[in-house]
């Protein structure tokens, strides 16, 4: 056995082989590692072993799955449900889409708007609340002050000029009685004055009353009788009297938005105030504030107050010459606009609007009437605007009755607008006196009424300038109601309206009054309530009501400085051989236009006349949008189911449509009723009135209550036209089928232009996009250019039919088939801009020259991709009632079943205009009523609304 390696000792002494030394210690090292590699523990502290169930725990798992099949069942329930409601629309009403309501809820809303109507009364106390301090009583007790204190002075200088110096004889400071006679001789020298010398004070003379007993000293008191104080109210301000420092006040406060009533004060201070008085007015204005009326005032009101505006003070020659040039530039009515103005105006007048036509557009008259006008209606408008007419009213009866015959022997060229001509001569030089007297004596010689003449001989603008000219001459107030009644239509120019009251109200409005209810049967006041809804409605009330009506006095009273001035009874109509017109009534100018003529047997004749010609100016393409009531004197249309409701009153209607909303429960009845028994711009005004009243959204709580079925023909009936058709077009584009053709057919050959344009505009509004170009995407070569042609609306709407440009233009149309498809562009312009009846009688020319009907050379020789299209609108611009009751038939019958929208789109756009005649041609085509037809195919509850347009409300 080896012997142990020496250990090193503990004193620390040297070995004696430190390699042997360091050999043992490191296997000694080496020992002690492998020991402690080998050591035990008594414990065993490793981690168990893991089991599989623990690891898994299978119940969580299954638990988690019974839960998922669980949440799948339900969803594919639910699914099934939700795939049944939006086959069949349930058979509940499961949308929710509604307002919540509750229990309570018009409880609450009753008591919110009694809350809101006690605001508004502490709101209005507070704003009308009176100061503790009267200023008024204050200036009062300043006045009886200085009153006292002139009565002190003036009995302290009495005093001293009645006193006596003391005699010898008596007692020192005593004086000598005065007696009744030498006070008042004294008296009498104290108020007289020397010459020269300037009165000390303006006070009343005051009486002293001193006892019986007389000259006993010291005098007794006297007492000193006060005269009234005369004051004037400044609480009560008589605004009838013009006061043009006032005015400009209460206009500027108007402008800042410190009054109540902007309008209110415009119809005190402008409206009810001469043209002269406004004049006035509007330099104080500029005076005091260094600021333009007009624009300050616009700036205030809304947007629809600018005509209004500039009506009420413009300067008289520069608002003529602005209308002048908007007429000359294709505004409706031109003729009638013009003739209206030049006719109406005298020789001093025509020249300062030339002038300052001059100096707005900087160019002159006579030469934008040459460039803008051609032929007869040029000379005729050069002629009238030369000035050069006699003013005198005396009428020679010789020279009229030699004028009238020369008229007559000028046989055809009697209408010839060449500068030498009879005509020419009698329009622009004599008298209006004298062309009525000329042209009553013309009626006796051909037995014919002048208008009639005028409707046989001539065509056209002429035509058109021709009888505003012979109205103007024979009765102006006449000529202005007409022209009143047709701007008031839904068609109608609110500027004309606008011209006509603020221009005439000074001059012959009562007259207008007159003959505007005598023609129509309505008063002018009636059809501004019924038919204007703009929100200077109140302003053209004011108007037309004139002074009688603001004071509230008799037809036959004039107040002057505080006074009833009874007028004279109206005196009777001149016999028929007075050669001088009647005394003019005392509130009409000298205005020749204004007296009646002076023979009654040819106005009675020309009164005919008149109503023909009454709705010449409402002739829109096919009819479309025109309202007229039925009052007994007027033309009725015929052929719409639907027709303006005659009792109409916008705020019962509101009050009518929120109790049966309201009411618990549905009752669809009410509303039915009230939805298919007011015209579309009825409706529209109650639409907005509900918003106002109730600041809710009439086509929203309708929806709410009447169910789903009736949302597209609620939005259909309570939608704006104008947004109507731009969505209709819209869907059209975007679909782009076969469908679209007619779709697209049917909206430009039904509108007016004026409709077109708007629909237009309001397209780009709602979709950013330009409808030209999406009409372009729809289609290819020629039907593009004819639907881009269409939708600018530059058609043709006046003027009768000429038959040699309808041959003309047939011929054209024949050439053109020669050329094949690709080559026609003549059939573009003539279907895109002529009128409709003179495009029919070009269709006749046509198959007259051809042998056949354009139709049938649209179906042999078009391309398929432009047939459809081309044909449809060919349809519906020759007949359209029998086109739409085409589109029904297809609508109805169709192979993919019933198109719900295009049947609700037709009965809701031609229920006022030819919905009638499209029942008739619908029956003949299909054999069985439209109502039936829709009874039968119709599913849902908007069929009841639906079958209530068609029925419509005629004879109701």
């Amino acid at each position: 056995m080896a012997a142990m390696p020496p250990l090193k000792a503990k004193s620390g002494f040297p070995v004696s082989n430190k390699l042997l030394q360091k050999r043992w210690n490191d296997k000694a090292f080496q020992l002690h590692q492998q020991k402690v590699a080998a050591m035990k523990a008594d414990l065993d502290n490793k981690s168990p072993k893991p089991y599989q169930h623990i690891r898994l725990r299978l119940k969580k798992l299954l638990a988690e799955e019974e839960r998922q099949a669980q949440v799948d069942h339900d969803n594919r329930k639910l699914l099934g449900r939700m795939t049944q409601i939006m086959k069949t629309h349930g058979s509940l009403d499961n949308w929710n889409n509604y307002t919540p309501r509750s229990m309570n809820y018009y409880v609450r809303e009753k008591e919110a708007e009694r809350i809101a109507m006690n605001n508004e009364l502490i709101k209005s106390r507070l704003l009308g609340v009176q100061p503790n301090y009267n200023l008024n009583k204050w200036e009062e007790d300043f006045l009886k002050h200085e009153y006292y204190l002139a009565n002190m002075a003036a009995v302290t200088k009495d005093y001293d000029l009645d006193s006596l110096e003391p005699t010898p004889r008596d007692p020192p400071r005593r004086r000598r009685p005065r007696s009744v006679g030498t006070e008042t001789d004294r008296s009498t020298e104290a108020a007289s004055t020397t010459d020269g010398e300037v009165e000390a004070t303006k006070l009343p003379k005051i009486k002293l009353e001193r006892s019986k007993g007389g000259g006993t000293w010291p005098p007794r008191r006297f007492h000193t009788k006060l005269p009234k104080v005369n004051r004037v109210d400044k609480n009560k301000v008589d605004l009838s009297q013009h006061d043009v420092d006032r005015d400009s006040r209460m206009l500027f406060k108007a402008t800042k938005g410190l009054s109540q009533n902007e309008v209110s004060i415009v119809i005190k201070t402008l409206v009810r105030r001469t043209y002269r008085q406004r004049q006035e007015t509007k330099a104080k204005f500029w005076e005091l504030y260094d600021k333009e009326l007009s624009e300050d005032l616009k700036s205030q009101l809304s947007d629809d107050f600018a005509p209004v505006i500039d009506a009420l003070l413009m300067e008289r020659e520069k608002f003529d010459a602005m209308t002048v040039h908007s007429a000359l530039k294709g505004s409706p009515s031109a003729e009638a606009t013009l003739i209206e103005i030049l006719c109406t105006r005298n020789n001093r007048a025509l020249e300062q609007i030339k002038k300052a036509y001059r100096d707005e557009h900087l160019n002159n008259l006579e030469d934008d009437v040459r460039s803008e006008t051609a032929g007869q209606l040029q000379d005729l408008l050069l002629g009238l605007l030369a000035g050069d007419r006699e003013e005198s009213n005396e009428v020679d009866e010789d020279l009229y009755r030699q004028d009238a015959q020369e008229l007559h022997q000028a046989g055809k060229d009697r209408w010839s607008t060449d500068s030498d001509s009879k005509l020419m001569s009698l329009i622009t030089t004599k008298s209006y006196s004298h062309i009525r007297e000329t042209f009553t004596e013309y009626e006796k010689m051909v037995q014919t009424d002048m208008l009639d003449i005028l409707k046989d001989e001539l065509s056209g603008e002429f035509l058109a300038a021709m009888m505003a000219l012979v109205k103007v001459v024979f009765y102006c107030p006449k000529f202005f109601a007409e022209r009143i009644y047709h701007a008031m239509r839904p068609r109608g120019d609110s500027a004309t309206l606008i011209r006509c009251l603020m221009t005439r109200a000074e001059a012959d409005m009562p007259l207008i009054r007159k003959a505007y209810k005598k023609t129509y049967g309505a008063t002018i006041m009636d059809d501004l309530d019924s038919y204007v809804s703009a929100p200077y409605k109140p302003i053209l009330v004011d108007l037309v009501r004139g002074p009688e009506g603001q004071d509230g006095q008799k037809k036959s009273q004039k107040r002057i400085n505080g006074m009833v001035i009874h007028r004279a009874p109206p005196q009777l109509r001149p016999l028929r051989h007075q050669p001088f017109p009647p005394p003019k009534p005392v509130d009409i100018k000298n205005n020749p236009l204004a007296q009646p003529s002076q023979r009654p047997l040819a106005a009675a004749q020309r009164e005919k006349s008149f109503d023909k010609t009454n709705d010449r100016g409402d002739g829109g393409r096919n009819g479309s949008d025109k309202e007229n009531r039925d009052r007994g004197k007027g033309k009725a249309q015929a052929s719409g189911s639907v027709v303006p409701a005659k009792r109409f009153h916008v705020e019962r209607d509101c009050e009518d449509f929120r109790n049966a909303i309201s009411r618990w429960g549905t009752d669809e009845e009410p509303l039915i009723k009230l939805l298919s028994s007011r015209s579309h711009d009825q409706r529209q005004q109650v639409k907005k009135q509900y918003k106002t009243k109730y600041n809710k959204d009439l086509l929203q709580d309708l929806k709410a209550e009447m169910g789903s079925s009736y949302d597209d023909l609620l939005v259909m009936l309570l939608t704006p036209r104008s947004d109507f058709d731009a969505w209709t077009m819209h869907k059209a584009t975007q679909a782009n089928d076969a469908n679209s053709q007619a779709v697209f057919a049917g909206m430009l050959c039904t509108r007016s232009n004026k409709q077109i344009r708007s629909m237009r505009e309001t397209y780009k509004k709602l979709f950013s996009r330009n409808l030209l170009d999406d009409l372009k995407a729809c289609s290819t070569d020629r039907l593009a250019d004819l639907l881009l042609a269409l939708t600018k609306g530059d058609r043709e709407e006046r003027g009768k039919v000429d038959q040699s440009r309808a041959k003309e233009d047939a011929h054209e149309l024949y050439e053109e088939d020669k050329l094949g498809a690709n080559d026609r562009s003549r059939i573009v312009d003539i279907l895109a801009n002529r009128s409709v009846p003179q495009l029919k009688a070009t269709l006749q020319a046509y198959k007259k020259v051809s042998g056949r009907e354009l139709l049938e050379t649209i179906e042999a020789e078009m391309p398929d991709d432009q047939k459809v299209g081309f044909a449809a609108i060919v349809r519906c611009l020759t007949d359209p009632a029998k086109f739409f009751a085409g589109r029904l038939k297809e609508a109805i019958d169709g192979s993919e079943g019933m198109d719900e929208d295009t049947l609700m789109r037709i009965v809701v756009t031609r229920s006022e205009v030819d919905l009638l005649e499209i029942k008739r041609l619908f029956k003949d085509q299909q054999g069985q009523a439209l109502s039936q037809s829709v009874e039968d195919n119709c599913t849902g509850d908007h069929k009841k609304l639906l079958l209530a347009l068609i029925k419509g409300n005629k004879g109701s």
